[in-house]
């Protein structure tokens, strides 16, 4: 009898879709976690720049088929532990982002999560504890619960973390001297 071989922990998805790549991991590896822990690390160190090629990275904790009601009993399976096991209520948001699929729309989504969430949580955009990331990708969606310095970690793009685009400084507006300030009034 030959002994069973261990899967390793990370195996590349085939989906056919250009300028993404898929990364599935063993039930021993929290995406959510190894993310996270890969940005703070960049944050912390952006000299050691470690990729060269991954632009964003985006953890999902759990996949389903939309098809059949899969978006909610996936919303419910993963939103469970965060907002469903006691604790005080948090604040939190949701971000959905959906691609190449015309039949689910992103009301429809926020809305559905947000009921299974519950009226107990408070909704935040700004200040969030959580954030509910759900990303439909033709007929599959995957979804992921993340901490609240998600945006402060440049929504997990890694090129932004070890260079961040330089904004451009906006000057105050100039007017001549004597002139009185204008009223302005938006379109």
């Amino acid at each position: 009898m030959q002994p069973k071989r261990s899967k390793a922990p990370f195996q590349l998805a085939d989906l056919d879709v250009p300028c993404l790549m898929f990364v599935k991991t063993n039930k021993a590896v929290n995406p959510v976690e190894i993310v996270h822990q890969l940005c703070i690390d960049a944050r912390t160190h952006p000299e050691q720049k470690r990729s060269r090629w991954v632009k964003r990275l985006t953890p999902v904790t759990s996949m389903r088929k939309i098809l059949g009601g899969g978006l909610e009993e996936l919303a419910r399976d993963v939103l469970k532990p965060h907002f469903h096991s006691g604790g005080p209520p948090k604040k939190y948001a949701i971000r959905p982002t959906i691609r190449n699929n015309t039949d689910c729309h992103r009301d429809s989504v926020i809305k559905l999560v947000a009921g299974i969430v519950g009226s107990e949580h408070s909704v935040d955009l700004k200040n969030y504890d959580l954030l509910i990331l759900v990303d439909v990708l033709q007929t599959m969606c995957g979804m992921s619960v993340v901490e609240g310095d998600y945006d402060e970690l440049k929504r997990y793009n890694l090129s932004e973390i070890y260079s961040p685009t330089p904004r451009p400084e906006v000057k105050p507006e100039t007017r001549p001297e004597g002139e009185p300030e204008r009223d302005r009034k938006e379109a």
